[in-house]
């Protein structure tokens, strides 16, 4: 029986639409042209790595972590580094109580997200409260896409 139930629930989410589907963050996207995040479901919430990253300054390959705070990490490279998690469900098509991880300056923020259309995400990153940040705007990549590289 137990079987027969999971055949029957992996059917229907298979079977979804792109519409319904499009009310989860997870994909790769795009930041500012310079980054493809790719965001994934870890523990009850959802989290984010880089894949590719595109030069914005003069650095040298690998683009290292050369920002963090705890200097043993400043040689370690960027891609594959989980840059935000904990965002969880906050309403239809929101996620709120997450963290940022900036590598531009080291410091970790508090984040919430919202989908404004199926391929566009809005992120708030911010300090205290949202009113004290900024926003970003990420748009969604076709599969197997990645902005950048490593």
């Amino acid at each position: 029986m137990k079987a027969a139930t999971f055949i029957v629930a992996i059917g229907v989410l298979t079977s979804l639409s792109r519409d319904a589907a499009a009310a989860s963050p997870e994909g790769a996207w795009n930041i500012d042209g310079l980054a493809t995040v790719q965001i994934f479901r870890c523990a009850n919430a959802f989290c984010g790595r880089l894949l590719g990253l595109t030069p914005h300054e003069a650095t040298s390959r690998p683009y290292l972590d050369r920002h963090n705070q705890d200097e043993t990490k400043r040689r370690h490279p960027l891609c594959g580094v989980t840059i935000m998690g904990g965002l969880r469900p906050d309403g239809a098509d929101q996620w709120a109580g997450g963290w940022f991880y900036n590598p531009d300056d080291g410091a970790t923020y508090k984040m919430s997200a919202k989908l404004t259309s199926p391929d566009t995400l809005v992120a708030r990153i911010f300090v205290g409260i949202d009113m004290f940040g900024r926003s970003k705007t990420a748009y969604r990549l076709p599969v197997g896409r990645i902005v950048g590289s490593c």
